[in-house]
């Protein structure tokens, strides 16, 4: 395995810049492109994954510098990294990703990963969070724990700056506190309280090195003050004006959060089993409407993921749904993009490889499956979109198992 070193910086666009282009305009066409792409995405018969999990696959994530390397989390406490250009070169029908490394029994958690995380300026690191009440550093190239955070309570998310020059890892814990926790010295170093129940859920922002972000409220802290929170969210804010320390993101917990790539907005999921997408310097709700195809109940860690190009542009938002579906949204619309049914059991975790424009996702069946763009799925939504209007639902789900018939899918 060659040596993981420090990753390049790529900057992105503004969210002005992001949204969907006017008709006629330059970047009208890669739009469109990126589009399509994401309305095509099938089920990959050509990629196949070696299980390693013996327990549901909680978490994934990529690397960002080259978009190659994939870290997968088990329901056993294990941790996967995989080359998704493995085999590029074979000629067979079907490319059998094997791991590159896995973590030995030993050295695993004791009890589920809840989260995993690359480090964002240098993919020799990675770090994970468990029930076990840890986190873990971890050396990409001997996969094996360098440092291990005792956190008195179960983890359920953890988050790194990507764009801070501190080191600090953020840790959504089982009470009402976050938990700051500093890679240079080893030690937790501070505690957030502000909190009244479980935090599920923790993000940095990519604007501000020093603003994060927590789970019924979203608080906002900057964590070089001791003080509590500098504001929440509540959904009946519509005017622009900060609501204070009193408001209501959500009707129940919220369990997923992620930034556009500027920072300027923060898109929240929960409970509730409503999506909100918010302005940041402001805190107020868009009003966006998402419908009501969402159903999230799961009590852990959503991950809602923004579909975007190399360049940051044009987000689309990527949800996997407790009632075996895959839902794609227009981030500033609330559109329904597409929707893919999975046939083997609940998707648990997504993740968007940019470069590629491709989607992997992990579930309670213990596989990581490659979603890729077919020509096919996009030929015969192209050409039968008269058809799919007067269909029936499943017709207009569109089942993205498949490329024929379902029946012809085995592994």
């Amino acid at each position: 395995m060659r040596p993981f070193k420090r990753a390049r910086t790529v900057e992105t666009p503004t969210t002005a810049e992001a949204q969907s282009p006017e008709s006629g305009s330059p970047l009208e066409l890669p739009a469109r492109i990126l589009y399509r792409r994401v309305d095509s995405l099938a089920l990959s018969m050509d990629v196949e994954f070696k299980r390693i999990h013996r327990g549901a696959v909680n978490a994934l994530d990529i690397e960002r510098s080259g978009c190659r390397y994939l870290l997968s989390g088990g329901a056993e406490g294990g941790v996967g990294l995989y080359d998704l250009d493995w085999n590029l070169a074979q000629t067979t029908r079907v490319r059998r990703i094997e791991p590159l490394a896995k973590t030995a029994r030993k050295d695993a958690h004791q009890n589920a990963t809840s989260d995993i995380c690359w480090y964002p300026f240098d993919t020799g690191l990675f770090t994970t969070s468990s029930y076990d009440e840890t986190i873990k550093v971890w050396d990409t190239n001997t996969m094996q724990a360098a440092t291990t955070f005792n956190l008195e309570a179960s983890v359920f998310a953890h988050a790194m700056s990507p764009i801070a020059s501190h080191t600090l890892v953020a840790a959504a814990v089982r009470g009402p506190q976050l938990r700051l926790c500093d890679l240079k010295t080893g030690d937790c170093v501070h505690s957030l309280t502000g909190h009244r129940g479980s935090v599920m859920c923790v993000q940095w922002s990519p604007r501000n090195e020093h603003l994060l972000v927590s789970d019924k409220t979203i608080r906002f802290w900057d964590v070089r003050k001791a003080r509590s929170s500098m504001f929440t969210l509540d959904q009946h804010n519509t005017s622009g004006k900060s609501s204070g320390d009193s408001g209501k993101a959500h009707d129940d917990i919220v369990n997923g959060l992620v930034f556009t790539s500027d920072g300027l907005n923060l898109v929240s999921t929960g409970h509730d089993e409503r999506i909100r997408l918010w302005q940041t310097d402001t805190g107020r709700n868009l009003m966006v409407n998402y419908g009501n195809k969402l159903r999230n109940q799961r009590n852990f860690r959503a991950t809602p993921v923004l579909a975007l190009d190399r360049f940051g542009r044009w987000p689309t938002l990527i949800h996997a749904s407790d009632n075996c579906r895959i839902l794609a949204f227009d981030l500033f619309t609330g559109e329904l993009m597409n929707e893919w049914r999975t046939a083997y059991g609940r998707v648990t975790c997504v993740a968007w490889r940019t470069s590629y424009e491709e989607l992997y996702s992990g579930g309670n069946d213990c596989e990581v499956f490659a979603w890729t763009p077919t020509r096919h799925n996009a030929a015969k939504r192209a050409y039968g979109a008269s058809e799919a209007q007067s269909g029936t639902e499943d017709e207009m789900s569109g089942d993205a198992w498949t490329e024929s018939d379902s029946d012809d899918v085995f592994f």
